[in-house]
């Protein structure tokens, strides 16, 4: 039995060393599809993702940050 995609996601449980941001990329599909970019700048620390407006990673301003 093979499973598509939203099931896949509908059924995907978090690790514990996941950030929530990344978790969060996974299971709430409109955050990506709604970023028209499609760029995602993470800081060294890894404590976030910002949803890039532009591809330069220094355009953080108008970004979306996921935490």
């Amino acid at each position: 039995m093979h499973k598509n995609y939203a099931d896949i996601i509908s059924d995907f449980q978090k690790p514990e060393n996941m950030e929530n941001w990344q978790y969060r990329l996974i299971k709430e599909s409109d955050l990506l599809s709604e970023c028209k970019s499609k760029y995602i700048a993470i800081p060294e620390d890894r404590s976030c993702c910002y949803l890039l407006k532009s591809k330069r990673p220094s355009d953080l301003k108008g970004g979306r940050k996921i935490t």
